[in-house]
């Protein structure tokens, strides 16, 4: 691709790219190199997932609407009787519902991505108890980011393992509004830094070890994988995990279930009054911080704009660097 556009007079902003044509060390790079890490992960999403993936796309990023009733509407307190939902997802697959599960024509044969839903016990149930239905969707979803663990140490951080879940179920239920839409009988989501984790990966991950967040069916799996992470130290050269390793860790199956969706939209009401509570406390005057709730981790801290007089600040500095 860079090639081509060379021939245009298209050149990078910034020499300091990956390339495969070239000898580039990408098992020592850290976040800090992102121009390398970023073109290396969409390198091994292409070359790995992209086969297997671009024959079933029917379409991408398509945008999808809904609206649902204001959460405890209050007639004189609410802004409104209800709030719209914008969503995007990122590739939606269409396709033949083949009870057999065989994969039978170019799109499907020798698939990976097939192969894994094969192996998914709910997606098998799906296609077992369709009757009147002659084509199916799956909503796929990428992620700039390694697989979150199961569950978190720390209450008050995120749980970005169901976030991803509920994301996608509040996705289908979005899609389920759309005129042109069928049933929805999987979603996918793809944690692409997977592909090509960074030192600050390894060290995640060897933290979720140390902290017991990882299944232990996965540990005896790929024993030797973890072994190799287990041991290895921020100075070492980025251990050689197994490709296996690396793709199982790169793709998540969720099983899209009509009362897990219900679950997850009413979380999502409980947001949105909470939102709109804090909304209209600083509309009628109450000061930012006593009008929103803070409980955020130390990450999303260091991220926002209010750190640096934010009273709940879960990372204190006492030298603010100014950009």
């Amino acid at each position: 691709i860079d090639l081509r556009l060379q021939t245009r007079g298209l050149y990078p902003h910034d020499e300091d790219l990956f390339f495969s044509s070239t000898n580039h060390d990408i098992e020592n790079l850290n976040e800090h190199d992102h121009k390398k890490l970023a073109s290396a992960r969409a390198e091994k999403a292409i070359n790995i997932w992209g086969k297997h993936l671009f024959p079933l796309i029917d379409s991408s990023e398509l945008l999808i609407k809904g609206i649902r009733n204001m959460p405890q509407y209050d007639e004189k307190r609410s802004r409104s009787n209800y709030y719209g939902i914008n969503g995007v997802v990122d590739v939606l697959t269409s396709m033949k519902i083949n009870k057999t599960l065989e994969q039978s024509n170019l799109d499907t044969y020798d698939n990976k991505i097939i192969e894994i839903l094969k192996k998914n016990e709910n997606f098998r149930k799906r296609i077992a108890e369709s009757v009147d239905e002659e084509d199916y969707e799956i909503i796929i979803d990428y992620k700039g980011m390694k697989r979150p663990p199961i569950e978190v140490s720390d209450p008050k951080s995120e749980n970005k393992w169901e976030s991803h879940k509920q994301q996608i179920l509040t996705y289908s239920w979005l899609r389920s509004q759309q005129e042109d839409s069928k049933s929805i009988f999987a979603g996918i989501i793809f944690y692409l830094n997977e592909l090509v984790p960074s030192k600050e990966d390894l060290a995640l991950i060897k933290e979720e070890m140390k902290n017991g967040l990882i299944d232990e069916r996965t540990l005896e799996k790929y024993k030797k994988d973890f072994e190799l992470i287990d041991k290895w130290r921020d100075d070492d050269k980025a251990p050689e995990l197994s490709n296996e390793f690396k793709l199982e860790r790169s793709i998540r199956i969720i099983n899209i279930d009509s009362k897990e969706i219900d679950k997850s939209l009413e979380k999502f009401d409980e947001v949105v009054y909470n939102i709109e509570e804090s909304l209209i406390n600083e509309m009628k005057g109450c000061k930012i911080q006593d009008a929103w709730k803070a409980e955020a981790d130390e990450r999303t801290c260091t991220a926002c704009d209010f750190r640096t007089f934010c009273k709940n600040n879960k990372n204190k500095t006492k030298d603010f660097k100014i950009p």
